[in-house]
């Protein structure tokens, strides 16, 4: 006679930790199901470091939700209510049981669900930098926090700032992947990397001073360097603000212009260093700075097709941006800021001195 492991093993493990949760899956219909509760992060041991769990979950009996309608199709999307909190799965695993897999476990991959507010009486969350215009905080992504702001929308989603952007795909491939968060920030697939989407990509075409914090999380990243890119949307156009991992210094150039300004050595070595990027981007500026050295200058030209010497070419603007990595993956973005366009460089190096 087969075990039946629902009996002797979930159904009692269900009955101890876990706790009351309501599943809404859209036209599939709202369950009331049991799940355990797998949102807190975990330390886990790995040789002589220790590795962090990635992204919050929780644990539910695939026999429980098609007793409720609701299928496998319908887990992705589907808001998830436990404990006081609402979360969004964005993915799943299947976790088989010795009796088959319709008879396991699933375990929802989740995403806080944040409700766009807009910020009352001008008020600022305090994890928003001062005078920001918007601010993405990738740590307290990974943490399930509130983690993008913007001054017309107050709390928004990360996604709906950063993702893949068409306009980008000469370059390269673009997206956000919350799978990709970690606890020192958000470290994008190899080849792979986030495009600035709505009011943060008008901001930044309009014209920005934009913050880039980093973390490097593994030694020796002699091939790792990081680059704000901004490109029209065919191949005629890319501005690049680059950082060097063999001289510490930052550089900005241009496809076809003559552009090409460099700080002086800033950029911090080390497993759990800090740095940070800030450059100002107008239609004829392109001023940088790179944690605390001193700002540098840059002038963007405009011309012709015919010249095709020029930093920006008429007839094709600057239509994305975009944080790009060489390769490995060196560096977690901690976060991305932008600010009224500076009117000089006076206060971009400030900007980018990290915190004492």
């Amino acid at each position: 006679m087969a075990v039946d492991y629902s009996a002797l093993l979930y159904d009692p493990v269900y009955a101890e930790l876990g706790v009351a949760a309501t599943l809404d899956a859209g036209t599939a219909g709202e369950a009331a199901i049991t799940v355990i509760d797998d949102t807190r992060p975990k330390i886990l041991p790995a040789g002589s470091a220790e590795v962090r769990s990635v992204g919050p979950g929780a644990f539910a009996r695939i026999p429980e939700l098609v007793a409720n309608g609701i299928a496998r199709d319908d887990y992705t999307d589907a808001v998830l209510t436990f404990n006081g909190r609402s979360w969004t799965v964005r993915s799943y695993e299947l976790r088989g049981s010795p009796n088959g897999e319709d008879l396991g476990e699933v375990r929802f991959l989740l995403k806080a669900v944040v409700a766009v507010v807009p910020p009352p009486d001008g008020n600022v969350p305090e994890w928003v930098p001062a005078n920001a215009v918007i601010h993405i905080d990738l740590v307290r992504a990974f943490n399930a926090l509130d983690a993008a702001w913007t001054a017309a929308d107050g709390i928004v989603a990360v996604d709906t700032l950063l993702g893949e952007d068409v306009d980008a795909s000469w370059y390269s491939e673009t997206e956000y992947d919350a799978a990709n968060l970690t606890a020192n920030g958000y470290i994008p697939d190899n080849g792979v990397f986030p495009a600035l989407l709505g009011a943060a990509k008008t901001n930044i075409l309009a014209g920005s001073t934009v913050v880039i914090r980093l973390k490097q999380v593994l030694a020796n990243p002699v091939t790792a360097s990081v680059s704000l890119v901004l490109v029209s949307n065919d191949e005629w156009v890319s501005l690049d603000y680059i950082t060097n991992p063999n001289t510490s210094v930052g550089v900005v150039s241009s496809l076809s212009g003559s552009i090409n300004n460099t700080t002086t050595a800033a950029l911090n070595l080390g497993i759990n260093v800090l740095n940070a990027m800030a450059c100002t981007v107008t239609s004829d500026r392109f001023d940088i700075a790179l944690s605390g050295s001193a700002a540098v200058a840059g002038v963007l030209t405009t011309g012709s097709e015919e010249d095709y010497s020029d930093d920006l070419i008429e007839g094709h603007p600057l239509a994305a941006a975009m944080v790009t990595m060489g390769s490995g993956q060196f560096y977690a973005i901690q976060s991305i800021t932008l600010y009224d366009a500076l009117p000089s460089t006076a206060g971009l190096s400030e900007l980018s001195e990290m915190p004492s």
